[in-house]
């Protein structure tokens, strides 16, 4: 159950209080200790909904039967005989490395190859194959990338490199394909489904994560992300990095810690593209409600900023994993970050959300993948969320998320724009 108002907005309130649940099923299929297939269901249902042609999770109303299951992975897993080489073939979760808030990236369910095996006891290899989109008329795009998962007496570091090829048809959106608008379009011209890509373009990361475990319960992780999209169209490029730092304290009770990061933000021209880093479907999970960081698994109310920290920076203290009381226990986060996009782009999206069809909110900072925040705009925010393990397989969650929202009214001119937004939900989760 929720409660939530998030739409910043004095007339357009979205104060409302629903339910919903998911029901995830995994079965495998194990012929023996080096061949398996695993097959994944989700069942999506808003109470009262019945059919909405535009959404899965329908199939909520009375006398309503839905059709709101889907497939999450279907997959093959097996070792290559006489080897250590262990291979994923199908529909199957793919991540890109992160040690501090997991991937700022992609961190979901895609269809390709994986490819593993370890070198010697410390290091390791892994590359892949993924096909993330096929357009109708069979353009596609592909990527291709190589890990190298090292460890030693608490050292974890992993070098990794993504290269990926579009075709030239593949970012229709009037077709919407999946979330190519993340990964290729400057921010700013994602969500009008005018501007498509016609011709190829190639895009590449690079990363360096890590982290390490002292002796003392003391760790540090670190992320460091460049990615750069790059076809003949200037305007529809990309480029920018992510950089992201962890420490934490493990006392017996509570867990205190430091989250800061900083990511590149739009200039001052369309035209040039933009600076921020391109991602696929990333899930990073620097906080709960402006990001991905939260409990319920469907995340109501939540990733207010977007899947990913691109165009922000800032820092968060927190307290993870408190317990005075036996299978009782709290997570406690204060955040503030600010935009890094220039001003001089808020002007250009105001004129362009006035375009006949546009798609746009008047209230340019608040776009369909999340708040565009400039140098001049910040955002307070606070996580209380607490967990009650009442049997072995039965937890009850209760997320208290609020957040304060500075917007600098020389730069938006909303005069409709109110500062607070909230998120209260109350989750049981049953897994056997």
């Amino acid at each position: 159950m929720f409660w939530i108002d998030t739409s910043f907005s004095r007339s357009n309130s979205s104060d409302y209080f629903g339910a919903n649940q998911r029901f995830t099923f995994q079965t495998t299929y194990e012929a023996n200790e080096n061949l398996k297939g695993v097959l994944r269901f989700r069942i999506n249902n808003d109470w009262g909904v019945g059919k909405n042609e535009n959404d899965y999770s329908y199939g909520g109303s009375i006398g309503t039967n839905g059709k709101s299951i889907g497939v999450r992975y279907a997959y093959i897993d097996w070792i290559v005989p006489n080897t250590s080489i262990n291979v994923r073939m199908g529909l199957q979760q793919f991540a890109f490395p992160g040690f501090v808030a997991d991937s700022a990236i992609l961190d979901s369910n895609a269809t390709g190859i994986t490819v593993n095996t370890p070198i010697n006891d410390t290091i390791g290899v892994t590359t892949w194959w993924i096909r993330p989109y096929e357009g109708k008329n069979k353009s596609t795009m592909d990527t291709v990338g190589l890990s190298i998962p090292c460890t030693y007496n608490g050292l974890s570091i992993t070098p990794w490199g993504v290269y990926g090829r579009i075709g030239k048809n593949v970012f229709n959106l009037q077709k919407q394909f999946g979330q190519p608008d993340q990964l290729l379009f400057p921010f700013i011209w994602t969500p009008t489904g005018t501007q498509l890509l016609k011709e190829h373009a190639n895009i590449w990361w690079l990363g360096f994560t890590g982290m390490y475990k002292f002796e003392i319960p003391f760790s540090i992780a670190w992320d460091f992300n460049y990615g750069n999209q790059s076809s003949n169209t200037k305007k529809f490029n990309r480029s920018g990095w992510y950089a992201a730092l962890l420490a934490q304290y493990q006392f017996t009770g509570v867990t205190p810690g430091i989250l800061g990061w900083y990511t590149t933000g739009d200039k001052d021209n369309l035209s040039n593209g933009s600076k921020r880093m391109p991602t696929y479907d990333s899930n990073w999970t620097g906080t709960s409600m402006g990001f991905d960081g939260y409990w319920q698994d469907r995340g109501t109310g939540a990733s207010i900023a977007g899947n990913d920290p691109t165009g922000t920076w800032g820092i968060a203290g927190q307290l993870m994993d408190i317990s005075f009381i036996e299978k009782l226990k709290h997570n406690l986060r204060l955040a503030w970050y600010q935009g890094t996009n220039n001003k001089e782009i808020a002007k250009q999206y105001a004129l362009f959300a006035a375009l006949p069809n546009s798609g746009l909110s008047r209230n340019g900072f608040l776009t369909p993948n999340g708040l565009y925040l400039t140098k001049k705009d910040s955002v307070l925010e606070l996580n209380i969320n607490s967990f009650y393990k009442i049997y072995e397989n039965l937890m009850v969650g209760l997320e208290l998320n609020w957040m304060h929202l500075k917007l600098d009214k020389k730069i938006w001119n909303s005069h409709d724009t109110k500062s607070n937004a909230y998120r209260f939900i109350c989750t049981l989760r049953y897994t056997f």
